[in-house]
């Protein structure tokens, strides 16, 4: 919600019951048409790992690393 960060690229791994990972990166903040079918195809079960997420602020070009976010399929 909060409009002063943008989000510019970031990493999503998908790691199944197995252990087994899949790791791809967005250069941008959107998820494209492979990172999709990959979350869609994950196993219930699999965990989602949105890492390495670069922002960058309105103002002066400040750029930052955001918190990782772990979600449970």
């Amino acid at each position: 919600l909060n409009t002063f960060w943008q989000v510019v690229s970031f990493r999503m791994t998908v790691v199944d019951e197995n252990g087994d990972k899949k790791s791809l990166r967005s250069a941008t903040r959107y998820l494209r048409n492979d990172l999709r079918e990959i979350e869609q195809n994950a196993v219930k079960g699999s965990v989602l790992i949105f890492d390495d997420i670069k922002l960058i602020g309105k103002n002066r070009g400040i750029v930052k690393t955001g918190r990782p976010i772990v979600l449970t399929k």
